[in-house]
């Protein structure tokens, strides 16, 4: 059995879930949204790191998944967004727990097999894998990108422990 925390950083919003491997299946244990608007970013960092802490705490999970960051066209957004990553980093090192960075790409192919998948085809894909109706997933793209994220991260975990 292994639980993964997936966590999807953004500026003013960070999806997060935690997910748990028991052989073949996958549930879904906690999925939520770190809301940050209105507030100064410092805070938003402060409580980021917090509820890392936390679902650590709480949950024990084995691996702290996270997409890696592509360049997008607003670098001012891309170098916040580097910042929330980097308290996710830092708390995931805290915690003691397993880091696994994946690309966007991978996260796609682990849920949809291809990684040039839709928003679409990734929300299908995470609810065919945890056998929940679509109805039952986080209405958030920000949580249910880190369900996907978490569902990615045991993936690649479980194929570099096969291939070394």
């Amino acid at each position: 059995m292994k639980r993964a925390l997936g966590v999807d950083p953004g500026v003013r919003n960070l999806g997060f879930a935690v997910v748990e491997e028991d052989g073949p299946s996958i549930s879904l244990l906690e999925v939520g949204l770190l809301r940050g608007e209105g507030e100064p970013f410092p805070a938003f960092l402060a409580r980021t790191r917090a509820l890392v802490i936390s679902l650590g705490e709480r949950w024990s999970p084995d691996l702290v998944c996270v997409e890696s960051l592509l360049y997008g066209r607003n670098a001012s957004s891309a170098a916040l967004v580097w910042q929330v990553r980097g308290v996710v980093l830092l708390a995931s090192f805290e915690i003691g727990c397993e880091l696994v960075e994946l690309s966007p790409k991978q996260v796609k192919s682990a849920v949809c097999a291809h990684g040039n998948s839709s928003k679409e085809e990734v929300r299908r894909g995470v609810s065919l894998i945890l056998g929940l109706g679509e109805e039952r997933l986080p209405r958030s793209p920000d949580a249910l990108d880190a369900v996907a994220v978490a569902v990615g991260g045991l993936a690649l975990h479980r194929l570099k422990g096969v291939v070394g």
